[in-house]
């Protein structure tokens, strides 16, 4: 059974990527010009002006938008592209200016005491609760249909997410149920589950919600909702 993932943002939140979000911020909130600028006219002044490459930026500025971390309203899109965005003391919204300003902490609490520590991924797991309630609303929905899915079905493995990306991906949803259960009966062999595009949407989309403690590891290598976002109330957005 061939299957496809789904697109990813292709990063997560390494030491590395952290680093590069907190340095685009300073940037934009400190030393850039406000105004209208030509997304690549955008992506140039900050590589100009940070350690980031394009690339890199490509990355971050969209995933920052689906974060509801920059401010939607600030963003001019032609289609699926963006086409220009506006720098103003509005480009990041109240939820990302927090979210950085903990971020400089966060990366700095190797100095902090045990109970600090403590303190700092507590904080850290609610905002990945905000966080992922922008991704509910966001365009992709791998996100609602995974939290569907391990609402009704309470774990996923990795070939059950692709067999839940292909069928989005193949407009046949109404077939989900069916082959889900087949899968799970075993008559459906993991060995029959072939990922022939996107195959690193799993490693990817995965691991970053793990990071926002989102979806925690089971013993037996299936994943299922963190206990957070289970007990967080007003978050339910999967039907929106």
């Amino acid at each position: 059974m061939k299957v496809e993932g789904c697109s990813n943002p292709g990063l997560s939140f390494t030491q590395k990527y952290k680093k590069a979000i907190i340095n685009i911020y300073d940037f934009l909130h400190n030393d850039c010009t406000s105004g209208k600028y030509d997304y690549s006219v955008f992506q140039n002044l900050i590589s100009s002006s940070i350690s980031s490459d394009n690339s890199e930026i490509r990355m971050i500025i969209p995933f920052l938008i689906k974060l509801g971390v920059i401010n939607h309203e600030n963003i001019i899109k032609g289609g699926s592209r963006i086409r220009e965005i506006i720098v103003n003391d509005s480009l990041f919204t109240l939820e990302g200016i927090c979210f950085i300003s903990f971020l400089k902490i966060e990366l700095k609490s190797d100095d902090l005491s045990e109970e600090q520590q403590l303190i700092v991924r507590r904080i850290y797991a609610k905002f990945g609760v905000i966080l992922f309630n922008y991704l509910l609303v966001s365009d992709d929905e791998i996100y609602r249909d995974l939290y569907s899915f391990l609402k009704k079905y309470e774990t996923i493995d990795k070939n059950e997410f692709f067999i839940l990306t292909d069928c989005r991906k193949k407009d046949r949803m109404d077939m989900l149920d069916n082959i889900i259960n087949n899968y799970r009966s075993k008559i459906i062999s993991p060995n029959d589950i072939e990922p022939i595009s996107n195959i690193n949407s799993f490693q990817y989309i995965t691991s970053f919600l793990l990071q926002l403690n989102i979806l925690k590891k089971n013993h037996d290598d299936t994943l299922s909702l963190s206990y957070l976002i289970k007990k967080m109330e007003g978050y339910d957005n999967a039907n929106r």
